[in-house]
């Protein structure tokens, strides 16, 4: 499975502020065990719920 560690912000975006916003457990969850890594797939669908293009984005 193909992992993509994260850091803390996504263009300027907190994980935590991103997960209460969009009321996402499987965020709230990686933030809180203190784990940011999302598989490619999550990370596409985060990407598409950001509105940036993949390739845009900080990580």
């Amino acid at each position: 499975m193909n992992i993509i560690k994260l850091n803390r912000r996504i263009k300027g975006i907190s994980v935590s502020d991103l997960a209460k916003e969009l009321g996402m457990p499987l965020l709230l969850y990686i933030f809180h065990e203190r784990r940011m890594d999302f598989t490619v797939e999550q990370y596409y669908l985060l990407c598409s719920l950001l509105g940036i293009e993949f390739d845009d984005a900080i990580f």
